[in-house]
């Protein structure tokens, strides 16, 4: 056994395999096969659609088809409950096509992880508070960006809708020291969506260093009103009620 083969069949969280021509397995080994609870007799001889219980259409069918005639391929199937991403190459001197599949569901869990935890981020930063009877504000916290427009456009907008007699959506820059150029893009495209739900948008709380870079960048940000402060913004929406 070589070294290379020994660490790839002993350290590495994968299946191998190798199937010929006819689409039989003629070899196979690997940590997760062993974890699995496999047995080599369970593999060797067997056509991979009777294995998988499938049939050519497949994907596992249809992986090692691709490699056959094109050299190799990729793709991702489950297997016992686990998502695995199959990488497979063609030898063409033996005919044969040597796969591995790598385990990636602890990966894509972790993914899950991260991606749930920036939601939470992005909640904290970006919170929907009721101000008056017909207004709410948005103090946004951290550099404006593209994500944080996204999240207030698929998330906080449908809790604003549910607010009855709300008009005025007042938007405060006060804690944010900088804006993206995607996210400038992306907070007017926001200004359109309350405009098309008939809310009156309220831009407070730019500072003079927000202020100089957006002009300097030449972005734009558009609302159908600019308040220096959060405080002016609310005395004014209680005398115009």
């Amino acid at each position: 056994m070589s070294i290379r083969h020994a660490v790839w069949t002993q350290f590495v969280p994968a299946f191998i395999w190798v199937v010929n021509s006819d689409m039989v397995y003629i070899e196979c080994d690997g940590i997760k096969m062993k974890e699995s609870n496999l047995q080599r007799h369970e593999i060797i001889g067997k056509s991979i659609s009777d294995f998988h219980k499938e049939d050519h259409s497949g994907p596992n069918m249809i992986g090692h088809r691709q490699a056959f005639d094109e050299g190799s391929s990729h793709y991702t199937v489950d297997f016992a409950g686990r998502d695995y991403e199959a990488q497979l190459y063609h030898v063409p001197d033996e005919d044969i096509v040597v796969g591995v599949a790598m385990d990636q569901t602890e990966k894509r869990e972790l993914q899950e992880r991260i991606r749930r935890q920036d939601l939470d981020i992005l909640e904290y930063s970006v919170p929907l508070v009721p101000l008056l009877d017909h207004a709410v504000a948005i103090p946004i916290v951290g550099v404006f960006t593209r994500e944080k427009a996204s999240y207030i456009q698929s998330a906080v907008v449908t809790k604003i809708v549910e607010f009855e007699g709300v008009e005025n959506v007042v938007i405060d820059f006060s804690g944010v020291p900088s804006i993206t150029e995607d996210g400038a893009v992306a907070f007017n495209e926001l200004y359109r969506v309350f405009n098309l739900l008939g809310f009156r948008t309220i831009v407070t709380g730019i500072r003079p260093g927000l202020a100089i870079t957006v002009q300097s960048k030449n972005h734009v940000i558009s609302s159908d009103n600019i308040y220096s402060s959060l405080k002016t913004a609310i005395k004014d929406l209680l005398q115009t009620r």
